[in-house]
Parts: C-alpha cells; structure tokens; sequence
C-alpha cells in the first residue's frame, strides 16, 4: 500500500483484504468507521480523504454496499456527518429488516440458507426470541467456511442447526420449508451472491421451495454493469498439481425469476418493487 494513511483506515483496509472483515455490511460499516475517525482526528483535505476511501475502495471493488456508502461520503458537504448518518441508517434498517421478516420463518418448520448474513441470522434471532420454534439448515461454505460462523451465531441463540458440506444442498432441500438467503449485491434482474448460491437457488425452485433475498436496499448495484465476480487466490482450496488449473470464484449470480421476493426494511417486496425503491433511496441520500 504505497504512501503513508491514518493507521485506522490502513488497519481496516489490510482486515478487509485478508477477510478479517467479512460480510457487505460489516466491510461498509468498519470502513464509515474508520474514515470519520480520520476525518474527525486529521480534518483531511478532500483529494486526502478521496485517496483514503479509495484505499478502502479498492478491498472490494466487487461490494455496492461499500461503493455507495464511499460514494454518499465523497459527495457530501460534511463527510463527518454522512458517516456517522449512514452508519445509523445502517443499524436502523437492520432492525427493521428483522421486524420485516421474522413473520416469515415457519413455527415447527425447517430454513435452509447458506453462508454468513449478519441480516438472515439477525431475522432468525428475531423469530426465535418471537417464540418461535424451528430448526436451521446451513452449508458450511467452502473454502473458507463461512459456515462456521453461521453455526456459531446460531448455536450461541439456542436455535437448532444442522451443517453440512455445499455439495448436500439437494439432498436437504425436500426437509426445507423457506430458503433465506443474504445478498453481496442487489443487482435488477437478480442477486449476487456467495458462490454456490445460485445452485441453492435452482434445488428450491427444483424442490418447489420458496426462496426470498434477505438484504438492506444499500446493497443496490446501481452501476448499471454486472457486478464482476471476485477470484480468490487457488491456495484457499488447500490444493495444488503441477498442470492443474485451479478456480476459486467467490460469487456467483441468480436471475430474478428464481427470487420470491426481497426482505428488506421497506418490507417484503417483488425483487422489481425493491430495485425500484432501491433507486430512489440512493438518489435521496
């Protein structure tokens, strides 16, 4: 990382890089975080601050969240305060993304999902601490086993789980009532997501199982190009051969008519209804 940064912002950009910082949401929130320290400490000029938030940028160029956040951030006439009102916008939707979508868990049913969502788990804690009983089914996400955490964060809110590896997600379909799913990126006619999403998505529909995208409007691709898939480094698989070529995509994408809808904190919406909300938030914001 050429030139000299606020060590926060660097320390947060190098977490990101080695995905010590994971999830769309947590990237975009440590980085609200780590630029208004620098703008509150160092009152940065505005090519400084620009070359800061494209350090940040640059970690994941794949996220929307982060890019418009960086974006609202850059363009506003007091950066401290953009910061700290996204990051309030933030925990706001959070919450009433929960309220939104608890209803929707099955009282006695079983949820299938995959991978880490800081949005899909806080729903299902909300279910759980509604009353609700149910069990969880979860991949454990390879190569990096997003899973994991998933398990955790379940098993640590007395909600049942059962984990199993990616390849599975067909053999436990038929015992799902709901498939939820997080989202890297709302695109407007479908979703990015971790790699292997999609064939979550087709098993459901193969299944008849219904599946809805748990994600804030933030989240929006509102470049009007397809978000690229990142290709991670192949030594995450844990394995090498002379001759072999080795690909480790993280994301893949899953077109709208495999989507029942979208929770987020406008509701539970048509996937078209929620890109057109989507829009007008980050045209006022």
């Amino acid at each position: 990382m050429p030139g000299r940064y606020f060590p926060e912002v660097e320390r947060t950009a190098v977490a990101i890089r080695d995905l010590r910082i994971q999830g769309a949401v947590s990237v975009a929130r440590r980085s609200l975080s780590a630029l208004r320290l620098f703008i509150e400490r160092e009152a940065p000029s505005r090519e400084d601050l620009s070359r800061h938030a494209g350090l940040l940028s640059s970690q994941r160029p794949t996220e929307p969240a982060l890019q418009n956040c960086l974006a609202l951030v850059l363009a506003s006439g007091d950066p401290a305060l953009a910061c700290a009102q996204l990051l309030n916008s933030f925990q706001t939707d959070f919450a009433r993304i929960r309220d939104a979508g608890w209803r929707f868990v099955p009282d006695g049913g079983t949820v299938l999902t995959h991978c880490h969502s800081s949005s899909v788990v806080g729903l299902l804690k909300e279910a759980r601490e509604r009353g609700r009983r149910f069990q969880v089914y979860h991949t454990e996400t390879r190569p990096l086993y997003q899973g994991h955490r998933t398990a955790r964060d379940l098993v640590s809110a007395r909600i049942r789980a059962t984990m199993f590896v990616d390849s599975a997600v067909n053999h436990f379909m038929p015992e799902a009532g709901i498939v939820l799913l997080g989202a890297d990126s709302l695109e407007p006619d479908g979703f990015v997501n971790k790699i292997g999403t999609s064939q979550v998505a087709l098993s459901a529909r193969e299944n008849g199982k219904p599946l809805y995208v748990v994600c804030g409007l933030m989240k929006f691709n509102a470049s009007g190009a397809r978000m690229a898939v990142e290709k991670r480094p192949a030594s995450e698989l844990g394995f090498a051969l002379r001759g072999l070529a080795i690909e480790n995509p993280a994301f893949d994408f899953t077109p709208a008519r495999l989507v029942k809808g979208v929770v987020c904190e406008e509701g539970v919406l048509p996937l078209r209804k929620a890109v057109s909300l989507a829009r007008k938030k980050l045209a006022r914001s």
